[in-house]
């Protein structure tokens, strides 16, 4: 609604034409539109609605909930505003008024009639807009607790004894899960706490068949030459390749207790982080041969441990389909230097992915010959 000054003190015209000095727009004069309000501009009269009646009304929702609706000097409706326009124009108050406002401004705010009250509300943004609820909530915010779900108590222990249901080892497992901080996390939170702890790491494995030793005899320096026909181990803090003779000094190590440091505190601990070490670490032979008598021949990984190797890094021959076939978590390989052995033809250096075949049947396709890239993300 619109309203503009005009030269005379004539009432505010309810049609939708213009006139010169003032108008008052009834209805919107623009051709009707799917987003316009097509609903009158005009002061409704309080009889058209039945909120007298005691039912509700279309301008009650702009009315205070105890407020009392009381007739002014001007009366109600649409008379009483036309009404209070022509004495707000002419500065006319009610003969009868004991006291003189000051300003006319003090006669709309000293007693307002329904309408105007009506709109005040509107224009001081008091007014709640139709369909929108503004309620405070009772309930009072909680946020919600992730924790695990219970896992069950293992059927044997580590001798291979069952466990009975009412024994200490199992009320111990089920007082763990309440009351440990670390193992009432949700699992995927413990799984990358263990990815961060145990994961990224490169596991190098050697076998040592003589080893030079020097001692003090006489006098002088002894040296001599033992057997010791075993294996041995190295740990690498980031994944890298320890075949390499420039970058093997400069490479980061790490303690090897460093996998079982969770594994020894509780058996909930044990199941959970027990093969994460072969799973997410990469794995170097020295040799063909360490590789195929450490993994088949002499079986120093048990079944368990050799189904979690993912990744396997060998200096010069690839593994045979029988050793991949012991492996069926296996998935990429990387030959460091390829040679041609019993007319099998020349092994390009580079990654290998293993394929699965017709029967279950698994074998390793060439995928890349970068070394320093590894697989693709597509490839992998």
């Amino acid at each position: 609604m619109t309203i503009a000054s005009s030269d005379d003190n004539s009432p505010p015209d309810c049609s939708n034409k213009k006139r010169k000095g003032g108008i008052l727009n009834v209805y919107a004069p623009h051709s009707a539109s799917p987003r316009r309000w097509l609903g009158p501009t005009s002061i409704p009269e309080d009889k058209d609605y039945p909120g007298q009646n005691g039912l509700s009304s279309r301008i009650d929702k702009f009315r205070a909930s105890s407020a009392v609706v009381a007739k002014t000097i001007h009366g109600m409706g649409i008379s009483a505003f036309k009404q209070s326009y022509r004495n707000n124009k002419a500065g006319i108050v009610d003969p009868g008024a004991k006291d003189k406002p000051s300003s006319n401004s003090d006669i709309t705010r000293s007693s307002p009639s329904n309408s105007s009250a009506m709109f005040a509300r509107a224009l001081n943004g008091t007014a709640q807009p139709e369909g929108i609820v503004c309620k405070a909530s009772k309930i009072q915010y909680m946020p919600k607790e992730y924790t695990a779900t219970t896992v069950l108590t293992p059927p044997n222990n580590v001798l291979g004894n069952w466990i009975p249901l009412d024994s200490e080892l199992t009320r111990l497992w089920k007082d763990n899960q309440t009351t440990s901080p670390f193992l009432k996390l949700p699992a995927e939170v413990r799984n990358r706490i263990y990815e961060y702890l145990y994961g990224g790491k490169t596991i190098a494995v050697g076998f040592d068949t003589y080893k030079t030793i020097g001692y003090e005899f006489d006098g002088t320096t002894a040296i001599s030459t033992i057997p010791v026909f075993t294996y041995y181990r190295m740990v690498f803090n980031r994944r890298c390749n320890p075949l390499d003779p420039a970058s093997y000094p400069h490479l980061p190590h790490c303690d090897f207790d460093i996998f079982i440091v969770l594994s020894l505190v509780c058996r909930q601990l044990y199941h959970e982080t027990v093969i994460l070490p072969y799973k997410l670490n990469r794995w170097v032979f020295d040799c063909h041969n360490t590789m195929f008598n450490f993994l088949f021949m002499e079986r120093k990984l048990c079944r368990q441990y050799r189904k979690a190797v993912a990744e396997i890094v060998v200096r010069e021959e690839l593994p045979g389909d029988n050793l991949v076939q012991i492996l069926p978590g296996l998935k990429k390989v990387l030959l460091v230097q390829g040679r041609s052995r019993f007319n099998d033809g020349y092994r390009k250096p580079g990654w290998y992915r293993v394929q699965e075949g017709a029967w279950g049947n698994r074998k390793l396709v060439f995928v890349i010959a970068s070394f320093g890239r590894g697989l693709r993300s597509s490839d992998a």
